[in-house]
């Protein structure tokens, strides 16, 4: 018999995926962390859409916050929205201090819902780097990432319309998000 958790060992209650204010989230970033601590969350990762801001200052001795950023990239761009592919990635810092994003899409952040606070993007270059819809494409981007000391998480592909021709075929991520609340919440299978 494997034993995956140890009998007796610490375990934390997390959340690896959560949009404030600072993008398309309804909660700010100190309400989210009133909400998860008193839902009895220990962590809380900060991935608004496009824009990495660090909530260090929310950390206290029974709750920490890790910050990331939400990278999406799409296909399809002659169908309607609600039909194109896309792949969303989450990118944390190894570093919980950096601020300084591997790259940056304007074109991108205007494709969303609601704009993100773009005045808080910290990034080199003129706004216009290039992200492409493809297995070679989608490994390119998590390879910058990974050279800028970030860890990378594939999120929910089926919300995303995606099939594992494209998510079997990269490399490099630590994590797969399973389970996303707000694709049950639109109606679709969350896992």
């Amino acid at each position: 018999m494997v034993e995956l958790i140890r009998k007796n060992a610490p375990c934390f209650k997390a959340n690896l995926h959560c949009h404030s204010t600072i993008s398309d989230g309804v909660s700010s970033p100190e309400e989210l962390k009133e909400q998860y601590k008193g839902q009895g969350y220990n962590i809380l990762a900060f991935t608004d859409h496009e824009v990495l801001v660090p909530h260090n200052e929310l950390n206290d001795a029974d709750f920490i916050t890790i910050p990331g950023y939400e990278v999406q990239i799409f296909a399809d761009l002659e169908l309607p929205k609600s039909l194109r592919r896309v792949s969303h990635l989450n990118f944390y810092p190894k570093d919980p201090e950096k601020r300084k994003m591997p790259f940056f899409n304007l074109a991108d952040v205007m494709r969303l819902d609601k704009t993100p606070d773009i005045a808080k993007a910290v990034y080199d270059g003129d706004g216009n780097d290039a992200k492409e819809y493809s297995v070679a494409g989608l490994n390119d981007l998590i390879q910058q990432a990974k050279d800028a000391g970030f860890i990378v998480c594939y999120n929910h592909p089926i919300w995303s319309k995606e099939d594992s021709s494209i998510y079997t075929n990269l490399h490099g991520l630590f994590a797969m998000e399973i389970y996303n609340h707000g694709t049950q919440l639109m109606g679709h299978d969350a896992y």
